[in-house]
């Protein structure tokens, strides 16, 4: 099979470059792994996103912590838990 004119061909990434861990960033691979989870699964709870926000605000050592849904415009107030 011919290869398509519209193959989009992704560089590789060189393991030479890669940062070393937690290289001055607040939160590692497991720890964004957990909170990506935790907001996709937060559509389910009651309040929504309950345990993702507690979880946000526990890994960045914040006193409050606000999920945008839909940033404010003209026309709306937006959206935010």
């Amino acid at each position: 099979m011919a290869a398509s004119e519209h193959t989009l061909e992704m560089p590789v990434k060189d393991q030479t470059t890669a940062l070393p861990h937690n290289a001055g960033y607040p939160v590692g691979a497991a720890e964004l792994d957990r909170l990506i989870s935790s907001i996709y699964d937060g559509i389910t709870e009651s309040p929504p996103w309950h345990c993702a926000l507690e979880y946000m605000r526990d890994l960045m050592q914040a006193a409050h912590v606000t999920l945008m849904l839909r940033p404010p415009s003209p026309e709306s107030r937006g959206v935010m838990v």
